[in-house]
């Protein structure tokens, strides 16, 4: 036995050791704690998750990022992960001048779905003035478009903005626990908005020079289509052209043949 031999141990010697083993068994029992209440905090109480772990890994996900649709793609995808979620609805508003949205929904197995592109839905103007906006805090009228997507009141949108322009929004659904909102998942999407915004910001430019060079691209090929049935017109010109200057070629000739001919047998006569 272990601690009959320490004992026995001068007794500097099996105080250290007593102190040794005890620092051993705490720091291997606080390590077996974590390994489990971490997991099992995060299975049975659906609060309880590590927004500062989860915000960096956000940072990772978005820093090679290059368009809107994968920088809400990213935000999506983590909010499930992190809080556990049914559904998100994700809509980008496409630009100013067409008033056009697109709206993606992501279900709880991060299946990707399109569900259209469209006009503006009125959600737009109403989120002009909020920043994190529960949806029973939004006006009969404006619940009623929420409940047409397949929410209820427990649902949270939280709009999302770069310097330039309002981007689009998240409709958030409900938790798998199906517990509300709490004002720490709150101050969540409020920092996630806040990222958002930065990154919108650097991927802006990178979508403006992408769609100019895209333009480019198809006026050169408009050019190229054209110049492409100029050569053709001008070579079906110049085919048609040759044999009918080669017929005239042969009839004179043969005209003048004939004149030869008859001028001769008159002159024989």
């Amino acid at each position: 036995m272990l601690i009959p031999q320490i004992i026995d141990l001068p007794l500097f010697l099996s105080a250290s050791l007593t102190v040794s083993i005890a620092i051993f068994w705490a720091f291997l029992g606080k390590s077996t704690i974590r390994a489990i209440q971490t997991p099992l905090e995060k299975k049975w109480i659906k609060s309880q998750y590590d927004s500062n772990k989860a915000l960096n890994k956000l940072t990772r996900n978005l820093s090679p990022v290059n368009t809107r649709e994968d920088a809400f793609e990213c935000v999506a995808n983590l909010i499930q992960d992190t809080i556990e979620i049914k559904k998100i609805d994700v809509v980008i508003f496409l630009d100013k001048e067409s008033h056009q949205q697109i709206r993606y929904q992501f279900n709880f197995n991060k299946n990707k779905e399109q569900l259209e592109i469209g006009e503006e839905d009125s959600l737009k103007s109403s989120l002009i003035s909020f920043d994190i906006c529960p949806v029973e805090r939004l006006h009969t009228e404006e619940r009623k478009v929420v409940r047409s997507f397949g929410y209820d009141e427990r649902a949270s949108l939280f709009p999302v903005r770069s310097s330039a322009s309002f981007e689009g929004y998240f409709l958030i659904g409900n938790k798998l626990s199906e517990d509300r909102y709490t004002r720490k998942d709150l101050q969540f999407f409020e920092t996630i908005q806040n990222q958002m915004q930065i990154v919108l910001d650097r991927i802006r430019p990178y979508e403006q020079i992408k769609a100019e060079y895209e333009q480019f691209q198809k006026h050169n090929e408009l050019l190229a289509r054209q110049q492409t049935a100029s050569l053709m017109s001008m070579g079906i010109a110049h085919e048609i052209k040759n044999p009918a200057s080669t017929s005239s070629a042969t009839v004179s000739a043969w005209m003048l043949s004939e004149n030869l001919r008859l001028s001769a047998k008159s002159n024989t006569i």
